[in-house]
């Protein structure tokens, strides 16, 4: 026999599995923003629905949305379970450029907790998710790149750091970026690309290099 189903019961299926996505989209322009708690708050709306109706591209969000903002609040246990999660639904929804973020989030975490080798593998995983993009531009990298980077360099292999970070700044030179916010947070990984490359060169005691990467800094600070 057939399944009845109650044309109602379609319709609010339909509605929150839409709601769904939607306040898992606020809950990312939230965190970009740097509204931190209502990017968590908008995360907690949308995943009980995104389960419940099976909406795998916005559970996936969510998870990533609230895993970043946690991280930006110091919440990192919460934060790497958030985002283990959002991996681990990634072949559900075959995003990659999310996944990537996800990937050098969950990268970054780790290095600041000092875990390296954990971080060192997520953050190369990062970076090739990121390389896997169909339509990927040099702009897409800079942020897998720059969390590379930091790695390398807090593990002493200054050499390797270098040469991703001045890649970095190739990248964030030569892309014009969609929004002001984006723009903004290119700059800030430019910048702190400058200074990780001069406390590489510092560490290999090139002072010159060092001094000149810092004036370089300096120039583009107003």
């Amino acid at each position: 026999p057939y399944e009845i189903i109650n044309p109602k019961s379609q319709g609010l299926l339909e509605r929150n599995y839409g709601k769904a996505f939607t306040l898992a989209t606020i809950a990312s322009a939230h965190n970009s923003l740097g509204n931190y708690q209502k990017a968590i708050d908008y995360s907690n709306q949308s995943l009980p629905l995104a389960r419940a109706n099976q909406n795998f591209d916005a559970e996936v969000l969510a998870l990533i949305s609230a895993g970043s903002a946690y991280s930006s609040l110091g919440k990192y246990k919460k934060s790497i379970s958030q985002l283990k999660q959002g991996i681990a639904l990634m072949p559900a929804v075959n995003n990659n450029k999310l996944k990537s973020l996800a990937l050098s989030l969950l990268s970054s975490i780790y290095a600041s907790r000092k875990e390296y080798k954990k971080a060192l593998d997520s953050a190369q995983k990062g970076l090739k998710t990121a390389q896997k993009y169909a339509n990927y531009s040099p702009g897409d990298l800079v942020f897998p790149l720059f969390v590379l980077s930091g790695i390398y360099l807090n593990l002493g292999e200054y050499d390797k750091a270098i040469k991703l970070a001045q890649k970095n700044l190739a990248f964030t030179k030569a892309n014009k970026y969609d929004s002001d916010t984006d723009t903004e947070k290119r700059l800030q990984i430019k910048a702190l690309s400058l200074s990780l490359t001069s406390n590489a060169y510092l560490d290999k005691k090139e002072y010159q290099k060092a001094i000149n990467t810092r004036q370089e800094e300096l120039a583009k600070l107003p």
